[in-house]
């Protein structure tokens, strides 16, 4: 496609480190942020063909990237349950209390 920016070679060290950059913005750990994006690059090396047929490669790998690490935030959500029964919160007694001269 003329006019269709490329990912080069030379350009994917520089290309790795602004995805890495952006799973850390997402997920605030450096290990994650480089698991999340070797996922990425994964998935996108396997579906090269649509990446590469995309009018921005990038920002393709980017998409990939953010849902990547989207799913790994739904997998691992702990589920609230509205049904449990709330836990009474007990404070004191009343003659406890530390402000209370004897």
């Amino acid at each position: 496609m003329p006019g269709t920016p490329r990912i080069s070679a030379s350009s994917w060290p520089a290309a790795g480190l602004a995805w890495c950059g952006l799973a850390y913005g997402l997920t605030g750990d450096r290990w994650l942020a480089e698991d999340i994006a070797q996922s990425a690059l994964a998935s996108a090396f396997a579906a090269w063909w649509r990446v590469r047929r995309a009018g921005d490669p990038d920002a393709y790998v980017r998409r990939i990237l953010i849902n990547t690490s989207n799913r790994r935030l739904r997998k691992h959500r702990v589920a609230e349950n509205p049904r449990a029964p709330a836990v009474p919160v007990v404070v004191g007694d009343g003659n406890t209390s530390p402000w209370r001269r004897r």
